[in-house]
């Protein structure tokens, strides 16, 4: 039986999926590597690139919807990924989680697998949360980049598909646009 639970703090906040399948632990290269910081399709090319390596440790498409475009790893897997994931050429943000990564994930799935730990469902988040968060996040984004804060919470507020969302989101473009880019 395939049932999917989510593991919300299983590593530094990110979520990760995990999937019992025949009696295995399998987990989404996405979500591993959006918790190590990399881009999210990092360890699926490095699967793609080294397939004879991965066997049948690495499954392609998606176990839960069946769609394509991620790989699927089992605990050797991970293993695998973990032992060939190379800390020279990434962010020091990135090696550091990396590192700390390779450390607590074996004891994790023991604990897991012994039922030494509860995996907890996650709470459901009110819309008015989530897009607290975004808009933090946004004026962060727009910090780093050095874009107009007001215009990159606009686009986060654009994503919630709301109408008085896309209202405030008119409201902060229009203070964010020069005098005369508004003529």
């Amino acid at each position: 039986m395939t049932e999917a639970l989510i593991v919300p703090t299983i590593f530094g906040g990110k979520e990760i999926r995990i999937i019992e399948r025949n009696g295995e632990t399998w987990m989404p290269c996405k979500d591993l590597g959006l918790a190590l910081g990399l881009d999210r399709t990092t360890l699926y090319r490095h699967i793609q690139r080294n397939r004879d390596f991965f066997g049948d440790s690495a499954i392609p498409g998606d176990i839960l919807s069946h769609d394509e475009g991620d790989y699927w790893v089992n605990e050797i897997g991970l293993y695998s990924l973990l032992s060939r994931i190379s800390t020279g050429k990434v962010l020091p943000k990135a090696k550091a989680a990396i590192i700390r990564f390779r450390q607590d994930i074996p004891g994790l799935l023991q604990m897991y697998r012994k039922k030494e730990i509860v995996l907890a469902q996650p709470e459901s988040r009110e819309l008015d949360e989530v897009v607290s968060d975004d808009l933090r996040e946004a004026a962060q984004i727009a910090e780093l980049t050095g874009t107009d804060p007001k215009l990159m919470q606009a686009a986060a507020l654009r994503r919630h598909k709301n109408e008085m969302y896309d209202a405030f989101a008119e409201v902060l473009e229009k203070q964010a646009l020069p005098e005369r880019a508004r003529r």
